[in-house]
């Protein structure tokens, strides 16, 4: 195709060229949304100290509680065989 100078111009070129680009940034942003929802579905299921929330490690800190309480002498034996056994089940 010419344009009125004589010199010749492939319209439809650039108007597939700029399609594609189109459709490339709409693919890159799509890509970038999912990416930042999966980022922000997984750090949403951690509590402040970066473990996950149902980490059995809360058990065993609850554990270690315990048995401090039982060696300065808080709580007696049997009070610390009860509340173990609680922990335990």
């Amino acid at each position: 195709m010419y344009d009125e100078f004589g010199h010749w111009h492939d319209v439809y070129w650039y108007q597939d060229y700029w399609h594609n680009t189109g459709a490339l940034f709409i693919l890159i942003i799509l890509l970038l949304a999912v990416f930042g929802f999966v980022y922000l579905f997984q750090n949403s299921s951690k509590s402040q100290t970066g473990r996950p929330m149902d980490d059995p490690k809360k058990q065993d800190s609850a554990m270690d509680t315990l048995k401090k309480r039982f060696a300065s002498g808080e709580i007696d034996a049997e009070e610390f065989a009860q509340k173990k056994k609680v922990l335990e089940s």
